[in-house]
């Protein structure tokens, strides 16, 4: 679901060490929001998007079942 997180993290060979320090979380609590086990906050979603270049819009896209793209409403 954070697929596109994953993939500028990717494209900028940026580890999740790396990001988690930008974005001032540990890199387990880093780990476990990108693997869904917790929500990103709103402040980390805009730090993100600030270091990636990216609207949070973008950042949060996700696919359904049928592979269109979809907006996840999920920030806490």
């Amino acid at each position: 679901m954070l697929a596109n997180i994953k993939a500028e993290m990717a494209r900028r060979n940026l580890t999740v060490k790396e990001v988690s320090k930008e974005i001032g979380i540990s890199t387990n609590t880093f780990r476990f929001k990108l693997n869904e086990k917790r929500e990103f906050t709103l402040s980390e979603l805009a730090k993100l998007a600030l270091l990636f270049d990216k609207s949070i819009d973008y950042l949060i896209e996700i696919r359904n079942d049928n592979g269109n793209s979809e907006q996840n409403n999920k920030v806490s």
